[in-house]
């Protein structure tokens, strides 16, 4: 039955001028081989360098190839939330736009949408793994846990954002992140909602190119923002 469905996979980029067009152009070659009814939704968030013309550049070269361009403020959850809207398919893939997430490991996420609503790309369950500095870890391990007990959530990483998702889910949640909180946001609203997630080991990669956009305290400020509020 996935077989047959439509799937988006939303990629937002922020400045991805070294990895937009290798990581679309491995994201086509995975869904061709796989024989996918697909589109890629890459989502420039108010990229100031070569990106967005790196965009229309491929799009012009491959109608599955569908950008959406951002302008005024950045931030990955208004980045996504974009191309939710715009997306298509009746499958919707999260994934980063720097190599941190293997492209290799699309199909696995997708596959397990046959048993759940959500599949979770997990680090922390047996045989996922995270390649990335210590406070990093220790920050993301220690939110997890919390939200494993004051949610009594099956899944060990609701902050990853790798995840196959049922558009029926997205489109039952109302979802206000606007920075990296909308990676917790969307499997806690969706477990409140009673939709079943499950969670399939990844290995997290080092990005390939660029610098990150990830700022420990803005973040996790956002992270137990979406944590508490969700609680009331």
């Amino acid at each position: 039955m996935l077989l047959k469905q439509k799937i988006s996979i939303v990629l937002p980029l922020h400045n991805e001028r070294e990895n937009a067009e290798r990581i679309i152009n491995e994201i086509t070659s995975i869904c061709k081989k796989q024989q996918w009814d697909y589109e890629i939704v890459p989502v420039d968030d108010c990229s100031k360098d070569e990106t967005p013309n790196i965009l229309k550049r491929l799009s012009g070269l491959d109608a599955h190839i569908q950008p959406v361009y951002r302008t005024g403020n950045s931030g990955v959850g208004r980045a996504l939330r974009a191309g939710f809207d715009s997306a298509k398919g009746e499958i919707i893939v999260t994934m980063d736009g720097d190599f941190s997430h293997v492209p290799e490991q699309i199909p696995e996420l997708v596959d397990g949408l046959s048993e759940a609503d959500i599949v979770v790309g997990s680090r922390y369950c047996p045989d996922g793994a995270m390649d990335s500095d210590f406070t990093r870890i220790l920050i993301s391990k220690s939110y997890n846990t919390l939200a494993k007990l004051l949610y009594g959530l099956k899944v060990g990483d609701v902050t990853t954002g790798f995840r196959a998702h049922k558009k029926k889910v997205l489109d039952k949640i109302a979802l206000r992140g606007e920075g990296f909180e909308i990676h917790p946001e969307i499997p806690i609203k969706a477990f409140r909602k009673g939709f079943k997630i499950v969670e399939k080991p990844i290995h997290y990669e080092k990005r390939k190119g660029g610098s990150s956009k990830l700022r420990y305290l803005k973040v996790m400020n956002g992270y137990l923002s979406v944590l508490f509020k969700n609680l009331l």
